[in-house]
């Protein structure tokens, strides 16, 4: 109901097909995962965004921007005085 009265373009088909396929307990044989690192490189290569509202590892050479924990320990020191637990994430 929550759904059906917020949301503009509403439609309960749609939606429940929606939430069943995220669930992977649809009928439909789409397999659709979004890999939230593969979907910043994808959105935002450049990290522009990234770097805007994540300041910590503003930086961090592109190739690490969006998975800081891969760079190693003297790029990090490079970067800032940024450390995994620490500053990242808060």
């Amino acid at each position: 109901d929550w759904f059906h009265e917020t949301l503009v373009d509403a439609d309960v088909a749609i939606n429940s097909h929606m939430w069943q396929n995220g669930g992977h307990s649809g009928v439909d044989q789409w397999n659709f995962v979004m890999h939230p690192v593969y979907a910043a490189k994808s959105c935002d290569p450049e990290a522009k965004y990234t770097r805007k509202w994540v300041p910590e590892i503003r930086k961090l050479p592109d190739e690490f921007v969006h998975c800081p924990w891969d760079a190693p320990p003297s790029v990090r020191a490079q970067a800032s005085d940024f450390r995994i637990g620490r500053d990242y994430p808060h």
